[in-house]
């Protein structure tokens, strides 16, 4: 896959490069610029269809990483944290209301 695509961007890549060839060296009547146009516009839409039927054909991986999501976790059950007991100096006691006023 990854093959085809570096095939048909450097298709795409060549065809620009024949369509600035012939901006700057043919005559205003040549029609060689068209034809470059419309082969990259070919090209680039053949490119979109290949990675989206890649996509939905499931050939293109769907994560961030790249890795299989089934290789990337040896564990298979982990145990809740167990939660954080406070002891008496570290809890808060409530405020007095005189302390709160003056």
């Amino acid at each position: 896959m990854k093959f085809i695509v570096l095939i048909l961007l450097l298709a795409i890549v060549v065809s620009l490069g024949y369509g600035l060839f012939f901006l700057s060296k043919d005559d205003q009547s040549s029609t060689r610029l068209l034809k470059s146009l419309k082969v990259r516009v070919a090209l680039s839409a053949m490119l979109i269809a290949f990675l989206v039927l890649a996509y939905f054909m499931g050939w293109m991986p769907t994560g961030t990483t790249g890795q299989d999501s089934s290789t990337s976790s040896t564990r298979t059950h982990t145990e809740p944290a167990t939660p954080h007991r406070q002891n008496a100096s570290t809890t808060q006691q409530p405020r007095r209301r005189s302390d709160a006023v003056a």
